[in-house]
């Protein structure tokens, strides 16, 4: 395999998601594709919802609705479970 790359072709699936705190609301039906090469940055301001999404794409934080998929982790799943046996 030398010289190939494995590319999983997206890394984190954020589907119509849906965030508030009370009256806050920090995401209204984002969604996005967030990609192995891909770069990005978080700005805002205090309070507009920066830590909260990095926390979904952690699978620390769970929207009210709509879905984050982090795909690295099932990966890393299923590999763990391929060596444990």
């Amino acid at each position: 395999m030398e010289g190939k790359r494995f590319d999983v072709g997206a890394m984190f699936l954020i589907k119509e998601v849906n965030l508030s705190y009370g009256a806050k609301v920090l995401f209204k039906e984002i969604s996005e594709t967030i990609g192995p090469r891909d770069r990005i940055a978080l700005v805002g301001s205090n309070g507009s919802g920066k830590t909260t999404l990095l926390r979904l794409l952690m699978g620390e934080e769970t929207p009210d609705s709509g879905s984050v998929e982090n795909l690295i982790m099932q990966l890393l799943d299923i590999y763990l479970r391929m060596e444990s046996q």
